[in-house]
């Protein structure tokens, strides 16, 4: 009798505690994230904008804004397709203008253009989008203090602007300042550590060196390492239809890379970790610091400051079905998913 009165109060225990989490989940306030995209040379970034807006659906993130941060045609615009999509056509976007980083990259048309002609957008080009430093100043501006997210899974181009801005008539804050009042973490995605590079850090080197240098804020990494091997898109391609503006930069991209593997999931690895940092899905390293030698990041114990390396605790398994069902959620609202004639 003794055991099944323990067995019973252990019981009503777990649920209590099980109650409580829900209740403590649900009083938890969404991240306020702006993202900061390539969208270009692969269909990663496209699959994290698909995790960002399922996870906002789903209560945990507020989509403040996003960037891209190349030089392309029809990087926003494809952004814009896929906000629309997901019933949000009116997130912010700004675009990279007056640079030429990473212009003559290759394959930067391989799905944007197609999603910016085949679905529903505002901004059809570039030139029809802001500057992303006057965006970024704009939103930030606006923000209470201490309370955003950037996440960047690109280039670091528009960070480096981004310190660089002057007062205006937006802030009398210059862009370091303005980063120190409003910003809470960056979250950078891509590189590899303890030593390594990548192509998002390789288009602008200089640009990635004064930025990791110069960030003023908590510095979350995100190394190429946490999404190598968790290979997503093949569900996407499966369970949803041509209908998908992220299902047509997976299948343009399989089209164009028909023998690559299919496709790790670097991007959307730092969506994770930008919106559940503490989920227990991550261990984290805090004892040391980024450093950049010419286009690649390096891990340092003598010098510690408020860089933080993220691993994944996970099976790879794990975190492939987690990312999978996330790409696959389908819109909240009814007035997306429309397509032009």
């Amino acid at each position: 009798m003794r055991t099944l009165t323990l067995l019973t109060i252990a019981v009503f225990a777990q649920c209590a505690a099980t109650v409580n989490e829900k209740q403590n989940s649900s009083q938890i306030e969404p991240v306020s994230l702006i993202l900061d995209t390539d969208i270009s040379a692969d269909c990663d970034d496209a699959g994290a904008v698909a995790v960002l807006h399922a996870l906002a659906d789903k209560g945990e993130v507020s989509i403040r804004g996003m960037m891209v941060s190349m030089p392309v045609e029809y990087g926003a615009p494809a952004l814009d397709a896929i906000n629309t999509f997901y019933g949000r056509p009116d997130v912010p976007i700004g675009t990279l203008k007056n640079s030429q980083d990473g212009a003559k990259s290759g394959g930067l048309k391989t799905y944007n253009e197609d999603l910016a002609r085949r679905f529903t957008n505002d901004l059809q080009h570039a030139v029809n989008a802001p500057n992303s430093v006057s965006l970024y100043r704009k939103i930030l501006a606006t923000e209470p203090d201490n309370s955003v997210t950037i996440l960047n899974i690109g280039p670091l181009t528009n960070l480096y602007h981004l310190l660089q801005s002057e007062p205006d008539s937006i802030s009398p804050l210059n862009g370091t300042a303005l980063v120190v009042k409003k910003v809470k973490r960056l979250v950078t995605a891509g590189g590899r550590l303890p030593e390594g590079s990548s192509y998002n850090f390789w288009i602008a080197p200089e640009k990635t060196q004064y930025v990791i240098t110069n960030w003023p804020t908590e510095h979350w990494f995100v190394p190429n390492q946490m999404g190598d091997s968790v290979l997503t898109g093949s569900e996407l391609l499966l369970k949803t239809t041509s209908q998908h503006p992220v299902r047509i930069a997976y299948s343009l991209y399989k089209a164009a890379h028909p023998t690559w593997p299919f496709r790790p999931s670097w991007d959307q690895m730092g969506v994770l970790v930008a919106v559940r940092p503490h989920s227990g899905m991550f261990t984290t390293i805090t004892s040391g610091s980024v450093t950049v030698v010419g286009d690649k990041l390096k891990w340092i114990k003598e010098k510690d400051r408020d860089h933080i390396w993220v691993k994944s605790a996970m099976p790879v398994e794990n975190s492939r079905k987690i990312i999978e069902d996330l790409m696959t959620h389908p819109p909240s609202t009814q007035s997306q998913g429309k397509r032009k004639e």
